[in-house]
């Protein structure tokens, strides 16, 4: 991780989908590494839960497959059990 990392994100929760690789990987990284708890999502799943392990216990990964609305409202769903959102936000 970051040897720059804050806090500025703590308490706070952010889902990110695309995140198995490229910049999705680089933002949910950067969440974590400020103190979020994040939901990362994406439809390669094997490489988000080596993601999950190597950044610990305020990481969850989910599968999820865009074009498959079914999969959006599931990612969703984890992030809402998972961290109990309160509310949603797009950035």
């Amino acid at each position: 991780m970051n040897a720059h990392a804050s806090n500025r994100f703590a308490g706070r929760s952010a889902l990110v989908i695309g995140a198995s690789s490229g910049i999705g990987a680089a933002i949910a990284r950067r969440l974590v590494e400020d103190g979020a708890n994040v939901v990362i999502a994406a439809r390669r799943l094997e490489l988000l839960k080596a993601m999950e392990q190597e950044w610990g216990g305020t990481v969850h990964a989910v599968r999820c497959d865009v074009l498959r609305e079914p999969d959006v409202e599931a990612a969703v769903a984890a992030a809402v059990a998972a961290f109990a959102f309160a509310s949603a936000s797009a950035f």
